[in-house]
């Protein structure tokens, strides 16, 4: 999970995608409700489509296969704390690039003795 405290007014990015064109739906909780989420999706060749939605406490935001370069704004109307969960795939890349940088250092070690 991460937080972000985002002050009243403030147009703050709170998720961003490159280069991904996996369907994927971004969920996200406000401590208050109030203010605007927008979301940018970007189409290579047909241009960024933005589309807006009240700041809700519980949000769902929907990403496409045609939304290359994605990303979430919230402007809320007073001070909130926005609670975002860290996309499961990004944890595995973590770990498998753990897991092959072990690897690698155990291999340096074995040729070197």
């Amino acid at each position: 999970m991460r937080t972000i405290t985002i002050p009243a007014g403030a147009r703050t990015l709170v998720f961003r995608r490159r280069f991904s064109s996996l369907p994927r739906t971004i969920r996200f909780d406000a401590d208050a409700p109030g203010g605007t989420v927008e979301r940018i999706g970007s189409r290579w060749i047909l241009g960024r489509t933005p589309s807006t939605g009240p700041l809700q406490s519980h949000n769902e935001v929907r990403k496409g296969y045609w939304d290359t370069f994605f990303e979430i704004f919230v402007t809320p109307d007073r001070p909130v704390r926005v609670t975002i969960a860290r996309p499961r795939l990004a944890r595995r890349l973590l770990i498998g690039s753990l897991a092959l940088a072990v690897v690698a250092a155990a291999a340096v070690v074995v040729k070197l003795a």
